[in-house]
């Protein structure tokens, strides 16, 4: 009883030092994640700063997750803050202006190179995704036996990553009306 009773407070002491860990772990993996997606190839101590006001840009401004890091790969270090169309899509123009600038001169600072920040940034923010309104609309065909849809969208999200011309239109953000379409698991 007594090889027991120790057997469960070893157990618990693994557990609690896991949970207690867990905090730092995962908080070192989101960041590495979003240095990632921003196409940094070193750490900086500011950088989860520079994270956090471009998610709080985006939320502010409702702009497309998906799209927006696939589109950061092609900014160039030499880029004007005026000439990237993307700060069109920001209603706040001079946070997310403020924003490109911190963040060209934190690509600057780490002498990044232009052609493999696009490429392994690519390899991280997918091109395509399975979209609420895509899923509904292969649902629905699929209910009338008609299984096209569903075989399409596997083959498209079979390759997020790659570029796919002539399936665009399946990268494109939902319309207004569109985005408050959703999906539950049971459907």
């Amino acid at each position: 009883m007594v090889g027991l009773y120790a057997s469960e407070k070893k157990a618990q002491d693994l557990l609690r030092d896991a949970l207690e860990g867990f905090s730092i772990t995962y908080a070192q993996k989101w960041q590495d994640l979003f240095r990632k997606k921003l196409g940094f190839a070193t750490e900086d101590a500011d950088d989860i700063v520079l994270i956090e006001q471009l998610l709080q840009a985006m939320h502010d401004s409702r702009v497309d997750f998906t799209n927006l890091f696939r589109s950061l790969g092609e900014i160039k270090i030499d880029t004007s803050i005026d000439e990237i169309s993307l700060r069109h899509n920001f209603i706040d123009r001079a946070v997310i202006d403020q924003w490109f600038f911190n963040y060209i001169a934190r690509l600057r600072k780490e002498c990044s190179n232009d052609s493999v920040r696009k490429t392994l940034m690519h390899q991280v923010n997918p091109k395509y995704v399975l979209r609420n309104h895509l899923a509904q609309n292969a649902i629905e065909l699929a209910q009338k036996k008609d299984y096209s849809e569903v075989i399409k969208l596997l083959d498209i999200l079979g390759k997020p990553f790659d570029e796919q011309p002539e399936n665009e239109s399946y990268a494109l953000s939902p319309s207004s009306e569109l985005q408050v379409v959703e999906v539950s698991c049971s459907s």
